[in-house]
């Protein structure tokens, strides 16, 4: 080959080279432009459109249940508004759902909401219909108890020697028009099948008096009006097995009802997880791929170009270069994104904390009276206590995630004993670990395990394990809380030997919003951060939180473990135990009516003097004439905020000794010094538990007069 037929060749072998490159380096930018697009089009929109769907579901529940309490046609109106609105807030979901997982979770989710929508029509036309038998049901009770008195009392020859006879059995035909009355009401309200049966025995009972009666030798007139009850009475009695009938069939509807809203919440949950940690995620390890080969191939493309010419290389890389900040600059964008998320849960849980304040301090002024009210009653209560402490739980877990992610939470650390904390706490849940009739054993060293913690914060750790515990495994069931030292680290394990955990969820576990089991018949209820919150505080406190589990249905195993501290030196001042309550004059001031009458309820039911205000100029003049020494403020008052009036009470001549309390849905740390520097003396969060405004109330300056 000649000098010149080399040189073509060689040519030929570069420029193949260098188009080859080129063509490669096209591709695997086209990859990073399709990741970056679908970064752009899935983090925001699909963030706001699942948490809209999620929201939408639960406000159509809530406003389907009221309709059905109340009968309230505007409810109904908002039904078919948020109706409208969730088929907005899927069609952009629809819009980021690229993958094959998510379009498949979206039709899920389609045919979810059409069967929870349907169902929701259905129970408030049965509600109707109800309220409609309920209304004819007592119209014609009415009826027939007129027939009997004064009808047949004044008609009804009572003289003679059967008289005292036929006044009786008028008596129990009125008793049995009652009865039916009265034992239709309360199957209405419990569903108890021993009233329908009482329904029919006052039913029976009516027809052999009205029979006997029949039988007596009674005038044309006298056996008219007979006739006349018997007629009257037939559609009666139909009308109170009808009405049984609705109830059932309501009963049967609710319950699917709230089985599909709490199949459609899931499949929202499923769609933020599906388009967050499939979509996005592959699109940046996609992305990542294309920018560590495209790398290569630069360094390929500019060897080549020192012999044909760098002027291909130097803009290739350029593009490069200016993809590769794109994806981080998009990836930033994801960051706050997840940042706006995390303080979204921090406005919610101070939304929540608000209503819920009233709801506490009205069930604990109810405790005081416990004794006077019925049996149901005091279970319905304990019931809503129940519910409401729970609720302020997972507002208090919300809010802590929120700040542990925002870097505000602030830990408070001291020596403390592991070993006192996990008997302590298991003796607090020993009355949920009764009601599911489990076996605690608890196993713990001879000496105290010692740990530079934050006492609170490490309880909760302590309580959210051994709450899993007995959450996830059967009634019954057998739960062992073992602390150890090892290798100067203290050690908690939770075992149990309950649902278990499937291999491929073990990595998730401590991720929030996860929860093990998914399936439709979900009895166990939470917003799947109890475990995020422990891995997150156990890793603020220098230590490590990790799962075991041999399979589904084989149990778990959860380990705490921190380094250990030498024990602290004994206190040498005893603790003086707490003054008890005198009789206090108190203010309570809040914008919110119910929060401030419930609160002033419980008060005053503890034998305190209590005035209410509802603003700052309000308060200010009742502070003036009433003279308090003590005085709760909310901070978000209308006008004047709870900053300026506890200021302006400090300045007012008499009130510079007023003990200044701030109760508000605010928590966070930057609040409480705020409330301090503003000339608080203490700031609290709503909702407040009895045990905490009686200390409160007990260790308030009492200097003024009473």
């Amino acid at each position: 080959m000649t000098t010149a037929g080399k040189l073509w060749f060689g040519f030929g072998l570069l420029l193949l080279l260098l188009v080859g490159t080129g063509l490669f380096v096209a591709h695997r930018l086209a990859l990073i432009e399709r990741a970056l697009l679908t970064i752009m089009a899935v983090q925001e929109p699909a963030t706001a459109a699942t948490y809209e769907m999620a929201v939408n579901v639960i406000g159509t529940r809530a406003t389907v249940l009221h309709y059905a309490e109340s009968g309230d046609a505007a409810q109904r109106a908002r039904v078919n508004e948020l109706g409208s609105e969730f088929v907005r807030y899927k069609t952009r979901f629809d819009q980021v759902a690229q993958s094959p997982t998510s379009r498949e979770l979206a039709r899920r989710i389609d045919i979810g909401y059409r069967q929870f929508h349907l169902l929701g029509d259905s129970l408030m036309a049965i509600t109707d219909l109800e309220r409609k038998r309920f209304a004819t049901f007592t119209r014609h009770a009415e009826e027939v108890t007129a027939l009997v008195d004064p009808g047949l009392k004044i008609h009804l020859n009572l003289g003679g020697r059967d008289g005292p006879h036929r006044l009786a059995d008028l008596s129990r035909l009125e008793s049995d028009i009652a009865g039916i009355g009265a034992e239709t009401g309360r199957y209405l309200r419990t569903r108890d099948p021993h009233h329908r049966v009482r329904v029919a025995a006052h039913e029976s009972r009516f027809r052999a008096t009205l029979n006997g009666l029949k039988a007596l030798k009674l005038s044309d007139d006298e056996q008219a009006r007979l006739t006349a009850l018997e007629a009257a009475f037939g559609p009666f009695a139909d009308e109170a097995r009808e009405l049984m009938g609705i109830a059932d069939d309501l009963q049967t509807t609710y319950n699917g009802f709230i089985g599909s809203g709490a199949t459609v919440e899931r499949l929202v949950d499923e769609g933020i997880r599906s388009l967050a940690r499939t979509d996005l995620l592959e699109a940046q390890q996609s992305a990542r791929r294309a920018i560590r080969t495209s790398l290569i191939a630069v360094l390929l493309l500019l060897v080549a170009g020192i012999i044909i010419g760098s002027g291909t290389a130097i803009p290739t890389g350029r593009s490069i270069l200016r993809a590769d900040q794109d994806l981080r600059e998009r990836m930033r964008e994801l960051a706050e994104s997840h940042q706006r998320k995390d303080e979204f849960l921090g406005v919610l849980g101070h939304e929540l904390r608000n209503p819920l304040a009233p709801l506490s301090n009205a069930l604990n002024a109810l405790e005081e009276r416990r004794a006077d009210v019925p049996e149901d009653v005091r279970r319905s209560h304990a019931m809503m206590m129940r519910q409401v402490r729970s609720m302020s739980r997972l507002v208090d877990e919300l809010l802590d995630v929120s700040r542990i992610n925002q870097g505000k939470i602030t830990l408070r650390r001291e020596p403390v004993d592991f070993v006192r904390v996990a008997v302590e706490t298991a003796e607090d849940l020993s009355p949920q670990l009764e009601a599911h009739h489990h076996q605690l054993r608890l196993v713990r060293p001879s000496r105290p395990a010692w740990v530079n913690a934050d006492p609170t914060r490490l309880a909760q750790v302590t309580a959210n394990l051994l709450q899993n515990a007995i959450k996830y495994t059967p009634d019954g069931g057998r739960i062992e809380v073992q602390v150890d030292s090892v290798n100067g680290e203290a050690v908690l394990r939770v075992r149990d030997n309950g649902i278990g955990i499937a291999p491929e969820m073990l990595p998730l576990v401590f991720e929030p919003f996860t929860q093990g089991d998914h399936s439709p018949n979900r009895a166990q209820g939470g917003l799947g951060i109890g475990l995020t919150l422990v891995s997150r505080l156990v890793e603020l406190h220098g230590g490590r939180a990790t799962a075991e589990s041999p399979g589904v249905g084989r149990g778990s195993t959860f380990t705490v473990s921190l380094p250990t501290t030498p024990a602290p030196a004994a206190p040498s001042v005893p603790v003086r135990p707490l003054p008890p309550a005198a009789r206090q004059r108190i203010l309570v001031v809040d914008d919110n009516h119910d929060s401030a009458d419930s609160m002033a309820t419980l008060l005053r039911l503890w034998g305190h003097e209590v005035e209410v205000a509802h603003d700052g100029p309000g308060a200010l003049t009742v502070a003036e004439t009433q003279r308090p020494n003590l005085a709760f403020l909310d901070i978000g008052l209308p006008g004047m905020d709870g900053y300026e009036l506890a200021r302006q009470l400090r300045a007012r001549p008499g009130l510079q000794q007023l003990t200044l309390i701030a109760l508000t849905g605010l928590g966070r740390e930057e609040d409480r010094r705020r409330a301090l520097e503003a000339g608080f003396d203490r700031h609290v969060t709503k909702p407040v538990n009895p045990e905490t405004l009686q200390v409160i109330v007990a260790t308030a300056n009492a200097t003024q007069p009473s």
